[in-house]
């Protein structure tokens, strides 16, 4: 079994969709042929969605270089929250748009490949989608659009989510997955433990963000949504160490990790400048071993790299 782990991180999602869609090219065909599971959070979430309904990496890449700007819009001041009182960064209209550009009715039964995508509700308790429990039943069925937007309402940037099952009922109010899981590797080996067993497992391949060492706190009157967001930063991040150590210690190096060091990047950049950062970190890594590695690992057919 091949795994595939994607982590949240907004914008900076471009940099393991540039990886992605470089690996494709190197494969010859779509990623959901090469991997028996995809699991992501955030970001991650929309690109392990697109991978699971077949879609070329490229599409994804593309949203994150050119959509920045309607995605991360602030249009006319700050949106407000389902409480009316604390207020949201971004109204949660250009993504849903670009979405549904991106995703139509396409739904989380569909996909080709597992598929694991996390979220939380308002109390932070973590509601997975999972493609193998949505084609079983149509209450675990949503619109891979509406996923999407779920796992990736981070708070303090956009609003919760409100979306509904294919099997209707009183719906969902859902925020970001990274409040749970944004290094998301460990729910990947849950559901492939339940799917078969960790013993089947010959790769897991995790991809981060970007990696940005915090020492300081923010100086200068940012203001409390800059507070807040740093404070997000560190929610998020923080615990993906600890998922490292427990993948690392249950598969030894059937277990790698891509998560390079890089500038601050704020997650909800437009800035050329910032995104040119990304991509030559990805561009890095495809120049690497590391990556030719994968690559052949991928290529061969199921079970061959546990024998090589």
């Amino acid at each position: 079994m091949r795994i595939l782990s994607l982590d949240g991180g907004g914008i900076c999602g471009l940099m393991p969709a540039r990886i992605l869609t470089a690996l494709e090219a190197k494969l010859g065909s779509p990623l959901c042929h090469h991997f028996d599971l995809v699991a992501g959070t955030s970001t991650g979430g929309i690109i392990a969605a697109a991978i699971g309904a077949g879609l070329p990496m490229a599409t994804i890449r593309d949203l994150y270089r050119d959509d920045a700007g309607k995605i991360f819009h602030t249009g006319l001041g700050s949106v407000l929250a389902l409480d009316g009182m604390a207020g949201n960064k971004y109204s949660p209209k250009g993504l849903e748009i670009c979405l549904y550009e991106v995703f139509g009715d396409l739904r989380l039964a569909e996909c080709q490949t597992d598929v694991l995508i996390t979220s939380c509700d308002l109390a932070a308790k973590p509601q997975f989608f999972m493609s193998s429990m949505a084609k079983r039943a149509m209450g675990a069925d949503f619109y891979l659009r509406d996923v999407c937007r779920a796992t990736s309402a981070a708070p303090t940037y956009f609003p919760p989510a409100m979306i509904i099952s294919m099997g209707g009922g009183p719906g969902y109010i859902l925020q970001d997955g990274g409040l749970v899981a944004n290094q998301p590797a460990m729910s990947a080996l849950a559901e492939a433990q339940r799917l078969a067993s960790l013993d089947q497992v010959d790769l897991l391949l995790s991809l981060g963000t970007g990696y940005t060492p915090v020492s300081r706190k923010p100086t200068g009157a940012q203001g409390a949504l800059a507070e807040g967001a740093t404070l997000l930063n560190l929610i998020f991040t923080g615990p993906g160490h600890a998922v490292d150590w427990e993948a690392q210690a249950l598969l030894g190096d059937r277990y790698v990790r891509v998560q390079p060091e890089l500038d601050d990047i704020p997650m909800d950049t437009t800035k050329d400048s910032d995104l040119a950062k990304l991509e030559a970190a990805a561009d890095a890594f495809t120049a690497t071993r590391t990556f030719e590695h994968i690559a052949a690992m991928l290529g061969q057919t199921p079970g061959q790299s546990q024998a090589a």
